[in-house]
């Protein structure tokens, strides 16, 4: 039979023994020593809770339980965010086509050239395939950047990789066309006068 205090009234008044809560000796020592109020004790044992205080306790507990479940899912979501960029439209001023950049190191407003009179400056490279790379890097826009999702960005006519700029233009952006044709002559060159290798790291 349940002891008549705890039936009459809850939460149980606070106590600082074990036996303040009228429980048996034996049942006493299933609880842990450092508990010392009664309402630590019914938590512990919800037997000797009335039906409907167990019922409200059940409903508190289950909306802990959707708060946590909610906090978790939002760590989550940022967890899987980390290290992505906001995307933002007409970013760097139109230079950067993916809207993905978190930098605008050429500025923010476009340098069409003509690609050809860049390519023809040197002519132990194919013409045509000059055109064609630069074209589809740039489409002719000298001030163009594209961010990587290894964290380097690739800039001007050629798109030239970040790094790659310590090597062919002082660890500077090479946003000059003609600093950037020079730096493209020069990566041609570390791929055995080829396209194939694009990247001196």
């Amino acid at each position: 039979p349940q002891p008549a205090a705890l039936v009459s009234t809850f939460p149980p008044p606070a106590c600082s023994r074990l036996h303040d809560c009228g429980l048996p000796q034996k049942q006493r020592r299933s609880f842990h020593p450092l508990r010392s109020s009664c309402g630590a004790l019914l938590a512990l044992n919800p037997t000797l809770l009335p039906p409907s205080h167990l019922l409200t306790m059940a409903r508190i507990l289950f909306v802990l339980v959707l708060a946590l479940a909610a906090v978790a899912s939002a760590d989550v979501l940022d967890f899987l965010q980390v290290g992505e960029v906001e995307e933002v439209e007409n970013t760097c001023g139109g230079n950067c086509p993916s809207n993905k950049c978190s930098s605008c190191p050429c500025g923010t407003s476009k340098n069409m050239v003509n690609i050809g009179s860049y390519c023809s400056q040197y002519s132990d490279w194919s013409q045509a395939c000059c055109n064609c790379i630069a074209n589809a890097e740039s489409g002719g826009n000298a001030n163009a950047v594209y961010h990587n999702t290894d964290g380097s960005d690739d800039v001007g006519l050629f798109q030239v990789n970040s790094f790659n700029w310590a090597s062919c233009s002082g660890g500077k952006a090479p946003c000059s066309p003609q600093t950037n044709l020079q730096c493209a002559h020069m990566v041609w060159g570390w791929g055995s006068k080829t396209w194939k290798v694009r990247e001196r790291r």
